[in-house]
């Protein structure tokens, strides 16, 4: 396996503008779905809310490669 054909993942935390928490998940949600029907080499797409920081978003994004 060759690096360009190895998966390759990412993890992103973002920090979400006060106030603006329910607009990032629902833009999320949206993307999320458009990702799932136009990127078939995205493998896992996922956002997470972290416990005990209502404004902390984390991503973890799995891609068949680079």
């Amino acid at each position: 396996m060759t690096e360009d054909t190895a998966p390759f993942a990412l993890v992103v935390r973002f920090t979400v503008r006060p106030e603006a928490e329910a607009d990032f998940d629902n833009l999320i949600a949206q993307t999320t779905a458009a990702i799932r029907d136009r990127e078939p080499g995205t493998l896992v797409y996922a956002c997470h809310r972290v416990d005990g920081a209502p404004r902390q978003r984390i991503f973890y994004e799995l891609y068949r490669d680079r």
